[in-house]
């Protein structure tokens, strides 16, 4: 028992001397990149040649979303001078017998405090933008609302506060309340980047908060995720369901609800850093060339990245190629 023991613990240590052996030396890529000329028309396939075999190869175009220069640095732009405009989708689900009609409609306020009770909402000033959009009317597929000019509503001095209202009356004499969804809301800046657009906010960063009217007595079934604002009606009781008493006033009451965005402002938009293509891995066969077309004239710096590597080390070799497009 004692020799078992003792060759058990030789094992075990011969494995971990194994495991945290060092591994083999990473080598510097010997890589290099060729074009046959260095002006080319719009459409007109560029062919990069390759000398030497590293495990990767990371590809940046040069284009306005795929620039070397910005991998470590995030590119903010600047959209105070630009107008933009506002847009969403709405789908209404469920039966469309016996049910409420007109339950939302679409607020602008610059007074709103951001306060989460209804008496902050009601205190605020709004104006009823809906006139501008299109909106679902019907148990039908999502309807795009067009767009809308709103370069009036936003600027750099003051926020913007951007809602749905949502109305729910009685629904045992009003018909039942339906479930809306708003997805695809986008707040878009006139200004782009290239062919690029640029989003003051969209559906997962705007934001968006439900605040009801009686948030205790009577809430909406309304609710926010990154990709969907839902907005629903609260549940109610009528003289023919179980539990209902007829001196409580909140067994159907009409209530409102509110999402709200974030305050927003035109200013600086950041778009994060640009990331590479990645053209070639360690499990990708040898790799003697890579082609690109560009779609729009300019001067461009095409930068490829190559690099061997285990899991403790990198090395990295980068070439650039400098290109006059047509």
């Amino acid at each position: 028992m004692k020799n078992s023991t003792t060759i058990k613990y030789a094992f075990v240590a011969l494995l971990f001397l194994s495991c945290n052996k060092p591994l083999g030396e990473v080598v510097q890529p010997d890589f290099d990149v060729n074009v046959e000329k260095t002006v080319y028309q719009i459409g007109e396939p560029i062919e990069f040649k390759f000398t030497g075999s590293p495990d990767n190869i990371q590809f940046y175009s040069g284009t306005n979303t795929n620039n070397y220069d910005f991998k470590d640095n995030h590119r903010i732009i600047d959209v105070s001078d630009a107008g933009a405009t506002l847009s969403f989708t709405s789908q209404i689900l469920g039966t469309s017998i016996n049910v409420q009609n007109n339950q939302v409609s679409v607020w602008v306020s610059h007074d709103y405090n951001g306060k989460d009770t209804f008496e902050d909402i009601q205190n605020a000033t709004w104006t009823d933008i809906t006139d501008n959009f299109i909106l679902a009317t019907n148990n039908t597929t999502a309807v795009s609302s067009g767009i809308m000019d709103f370069s009036d509503y936003i600027g750099t001095e003051r926020n913007t506060y951007i809602a749905f209202k949502y109305v729910t009356k009685p629904q045992a004499d009003n018909g039942v309340a339906r479930q809306w969804s708003i997805t695809n809301f986008s707040l878009k800046s006139d200004k782009t980047l290239g062919s690029r657009d640029i989003f003051i906010t969209n559906q997962e960063y705007s934001g968006f908060r439900i605040i009801n009217q009686y948030p205790l007595e009577a809430p909406s079934l309304s609710n926010v995720t990154s990709t969907i604002l839902t907005l629903y009606g609260n549940r109610f009781l009528s003289p023919t369901d179980d539990g209902y008493n007829p001196n409580n006033p909140w067994n159907d009451v009409q209530t409102e609800t509110w999402a709200v965005s974030k305050p927003l402002k035109k200013g600086s938009v950041d778009l994060g850093k640009d990331w590479a293509v990645s053209i070639k891995r360690i499990n990708t066969d040898f790799m003697e060339s890579y082609i690109y077309t560009y779609d729009e004239p300019g001067v461009y710096t095409a930068t490829f990245v190559a690099s061997n590597s285990n899991i403790n080390e990198t090395k990295s070799t980068v070439r650039k190629v400098t290109l006059t497009i047509q």
